[in-house]
């Protein structure tokens, strides 16, 4: 299968749009879309303008319930931003505890809008990660479209705990036994920006070797495990609109470097190389990490076993503060840029486990 063609993803203002990319990812059975882009560059209003408008019956998620209630609420609410641009009058109510429906907004005899018990037809959910990923016996079988937004946390925002295992939960829940009675499956769309590559869920996918090869080789389209495809919108017009506008324009800054250049400002990658195993000594096992003492001096951090019997240390939060605590001198060696990972995945285990960064 050849990989999408990004240059499809916008409209002809340079906004992101989804209007090719969905109907390409239901048609040859994508259970799961990545797209990593700037900010402002139209993500959410342009996929939520699409799905109203298609009538593609949709949830759409983001990290918290009190995420979800501004976003259904008529101040904050994105489908504002939908309303202006395609001349429609969509809303957002209450449904249950912490999930809201969009629906056409409907008004009573006094001409004033209706905020709960609506008539008209439920045309998607609001759905927060937190309570979604404890769903039993939720029926999701007409969603056919899961939006998970932001999956990328701003840097005052905290994770949730297993936030990875999040992502798994719902989208079991909502996949259930389609694809056993023939049918494709759940299509999950995920968006993120740019600021940082390691996060529990691209750790939990296996993307961030991809996405960095992906980065170093220009490519803004690539297919993983033959239903998996991950995007960099490097080519963005807005973001390249972005460049020449004075707020950027000249600017050195993280800020800058994400919402214009697509760049992992927040990630660091310190010192990346191949070891072979015949000049460690395997000392532990922490998490999927496996840590050596490097004979000629200084520590050695992989995803592969070198042999031997290490010390194992879960990666629980209690087992991974067991080992903070034991073994303080080696987080130290880490800040001073002393420790070598065998690959990029390994550095970001790393530092989701010990929340480094």
């Amino acid at each position: 299968m050849k990989p999408f063609d990004t240059k499809r993803l916008y409209d002809e203002q340079g906004y992101f749009t989804p209007a090719v990319l969905i109907p390409w990812c239901l048609e040859r059975g994508i259970c799961r879309c990545s797209v990593i882009g700037g900010r402002g560059t139209g993500k959410t209003i342009g996929t939520l303008m699409y799905l109203l408008k298609s009538g593609e019956y949709f949830a759409y998620s983001r990290r918290y319930a009190w995420q979800i209630a501004n976003i259904a609420s008529s101040e904050l609410s994105p489908l504002n931003a939908v309303n202006d641009n395609l001349g429609t009058d969509f809303m957002a109510t209450k449904v249950s505890r912490d999930f809201y429906g969009c629906f056409e907004a409907e008004y009573d005899k006094e001409g004033k809008k209706r905020t709960r018990n609506m008539q008209g037809k439920c045309l998607g959910l609001l759905v927060p990660l937190s309570t979604g990923a404890g769903l039993k016996g939720f029926d999701g079988s007409k969603i056919r479209v899961w939006v998970s937004d932001e999956f990328v946390p701003d840097a005052n925002e905290s994770l949730l705990k297993n936030e990875g295992q999040a992502y798994w939960s719902i989208y079991e829940t909502i996949n259930r036994n389609r694809e056993k009675h023939g049918n494709p499956p759940l299509l999950q769309i995920a968006y993120g920006n740019s600021n940082k590559v390691a996060t529990p869920y691209t750790i939990e996918f296996g993307y961030i070797p991809h996405l960095i090869d992906m980065k170093n080789k220009e490519e803004t389209s690539r297919i993983i495990n033959k239903n998996e495809l991950l995007i960099l919108m490097d080519d963005s017009p807005i973001s390249n609109f972005k460049a020449t506008q004075a707020v950027y324009k000249n600017r050195k800054s993280k800020y800058a470097d994400m919402a214009v250049s697509n760049d992992f400002t927040d990630d660091h990658f310190s010192r990346i190389r191949k070891i072979s195993h015949k000049e460690l000594l395997p000392k532990y096992k922490l998490g999927d990490l496996y840590i050596s003492a490097i004979k000629s001096g200084g520590w050695y951090v992989s995803l592969q076993n070198p042999g031997g019997q290490p010390q194992v240390y879960e990666a629980s939060p209690i087992a991974v503060e067991k080992f903070r605590k034991q073994r303080g001198e080696f987080i130290v060696q880490y800040w001073w840029e002393r420790i070598i990972f065998s690959e990029e995945m390994a550095e970001s285990l790393l530092q989701e486990y010990f929340h480094l960064c």
